[in-house]
């Protein structure tokens, strides 16, 4: 015997649900390799200038070393704050 569930969903939360695990996976992509991003790098993925990172680095996150984010860092402080 075989049971069938069926789950209405609109478009869009569909498509949050994809985002959300998609942004999931990338992170822990990220997380296993530990990659590093430079202040050009995460200027680049905010779509500001270096200075604008120097400036407000209240509104970025923290490095891990000198002028270094772990990409899996910089992705789970997106979602966070996106989340808020």
């Amino acid at each position: 015997m075989t049971t069938v569930t069926v789950i209405s969903m609109s478009p869009d939360d569909l498509q949050a649900m994809l985002d959300a695990a998609t942004a999931r996976a990338i992170e822990s992509v990220a997380s296993q390799t530990g990659e590093l991003m430079s202040k050009a790098d995460l200027a680049a993925h905010y779509g500001v200038s270096t200075r604008t990172i120097d400036r407000r680095q209240d509104e970025y996150p923290k490095p891990c070393g000198r002028d270094r984010w772990r990409r899996a860092d910089v992705l789970r402080f997106d979602r966070e704050r996106a989340s808020v």
